[in-house]
């Protein structure tokens, strides 16, 4: 029998995360560096369902709460991965013969089989905590229900004692089926090890914690065989068992609690910091520094910017400046040139003028590099607080790729690396990882793939990369929108090869 929250109980676990949220917010709201902002929507949900929840599921949320509480720097809750990449899929199906709508309909449902939900990822993302609610009698029914034999001593010998990756399967979403599989505990295991390799974080993969709070290990033999086997299905799958100092050691205080989930972002920042266009754009955007009417023009995700900032003015700001502030900025001379013909061609007047603020030079504001005299210029172009101590202009570097492998400061390995990216892409993350520089971008998905591809490389660590959790595009001007698209392609080649010539007027 599963034991029956109290009410006092309830009530605790929503105080608790009442607390959590409060805390989260209050760094929010003075542009901490610690935001969380992956978490707060997570969170909002997870009071929600306690709230409104049965006592059978709020017994199942006090735990995963009391697996929250045991571990550091908390990034992400309910979050979901995938064990293989729709691409990988879809290549896998073809690879049969199907194609057309049954091809499409094959990939769905392959797809869903792939994913996988964790309860929380902490660590600053390099751990997944999963918790399995399941008690030894339901676990004892569930094996003889697939026809475990009690009898013999040797049910586990088909599954691997050497800890190494799982193996790939012609359909890359599914596991390798045994009998086994169909114990969920192991079933679970596979895929979490799965998924965690296809994700990796900070260059490594993800350690996976399976909580399981009510079946303790030692007890009975065959459930410690259905232990091991989960255990063996990746060398980062750890179990932690009821009477694990995981699960059965001292509670902390809240306060301490609390404390320890905080991430300090701000410990991946170097004294100078190596911005990418993605960052740049976010910096001269109209979206980020007031509020602007919607335009026919706008493309989709430009539109939902605008509504996002119209909820909650300064969103980027508070996100990303303190990231920049107090630190030296620099750029690659091919980002900053990507750049003046983006804004050539898209910028409206206000954008513009930030970029001339945020570089060096003498410009259309009549500005020299003098620094306060930048800011001030850049502070007016906004209608948020900008921090005093954002250290205008940026410096632009003259950064070249080939020279530096000749140096051999990075390995002739990360080739591979740098060749999986576009050639602005490729300038700035190869200019941080030399330098050892934090580089800063908005694109989550572009440094997740660096990453993968360093991480299946072998290289060990790759460039250091601070993620910022909100984005902003150039809001484009009229002219862009009704331009002839191949005359804009056109023009774009040519100011770039006088941008490269150093003719750029």
């Amino acid at each position: 029998m599963q034991p029956k929250p109290s009410t006092d109980n309830k009530q605790s676990l929503i105080s608790d995360l009442h607390a959590l949220r409060n805390v989260v917010e209050a760094t929010r709201s003075v542009g901490d560096t610690r935001p969380l902002h992956n978490v707060l929507p997570g969170l909002t949900s997870f009071i929600s369902k306690a709230e409104n929840a049965a006592d059978d599921l709020v017994f199942n949320m006090s735990l995963i709460w009391a697996a929250i509480k045991k571990s550091r720097n908390l990034t992400g809750l309910k979050q979901t991965f995938m064990a293989t990449t729709t691409t990988e899929i879809r290549t896998a199906l073809r690879a049969t013969g199907l194609s057309g709508s049954e091809l499409v309909r094959q990939t769905n449902l392959e797809v869903e089989k792939s994913k996988v939900t964790v309860n929380a990822v902490v660590s600053k993302g390099v751990e997944w905590i999963k918790l399995i609610n399941m008690n030894e009698q339901r676990l004892l029914f569930e094996m003889a229900a697939n026809g475990w034999d009690f009898d013999s001593e040797s049910e586990s010998e088909s599954e691997s004692k050497d800890q190494s990756w799982p193996n790939s399967v012609n359909l890359t979403a599914e596991i390798k089926s045994t009998g086994n599989d169909r114990l969920s505990i192991v079933r679970h295991a596979k895929m979490l090890a799965r998924a965690s390799q296809s994700n990796p974080c900070r260059y490594r993969i993800p350690t996976v914690r399976i909580v399981l709070p009510r079946i303790t290990a030692g007890k009975v033999k065959e459930i410690d065989k259905v232990l091991d086997m989960a255990r063996n299905a990746g060398p980062n799958i750890i179990l932690e068992t009821a009477e694990s100092d995981f699960v059965a050691g001292k509670s902390l205080s809240l306060g301490t609690v609390l404390s320890r989930l905080m991430v300090d972002e701000s410990e991946d920042l170097t004294t100078t910091v190596n911005l990418d266009t993605s960052i740049l754009v976010a910096l001269m955007s109209d979206i980020t520094h007031s509020s602007i009417p919607d335009q026919p023009w706008y493309s989709k995700a430009t539109t939902q910017q605008i509504i996002d900032e119209q909820k909650d003015p300064g969103a980027m700001t508070r996100a990303l400046y303190p990231a920049l502030q107090g630190r030296d900025l620099v750029c690659t001379e091919a980002v900053a040139n990507h750049m003046r013909v983006q804004m050539k061609i898209m910028g409206t007047p206000t954008q513009q003028a930030r970029l001339d603020a945020l570089f060096s030079g003498i410009d259309s504001l009549g500005l020299d590099p003098n620094p306060p005299e930048r800011l001030a210029a850049f502070k007016a172009l906004s209608s948020h607080v900008v921090p005093d101590d954002l250290r205008l202009p940026i410096k632009i570097v003259n950064f070249n790729i080939e020279q530096t492998f000749e140096t051999g400061l990075i390995p002739e390995a990360a080739r591979s690396v740098i060749s999986e990216l576009r050639d602005i892409t490729c300038s700035t993350f190869t200019y941080g990882w030399i330098s050892r520089t934090t580089t800063i971008s908005c694109n989550k998905q572009l440094t997740s793939i660096v990453g993968r591809v360093v991480q299946q490389s072998n290289i060990g660590s790759g460039p250091i990369v601070w993620v910022c959790p909100v984005v902003r595009s150039l809001a484009p001007n009229g002219n862009h929108h009704r331009a002839d698209k191949r005359s804009d392609l056109r023009k774009v080649r040519e100011d770039k090869e006088r941008l490269t010539q150093g003719e750029e007027s």
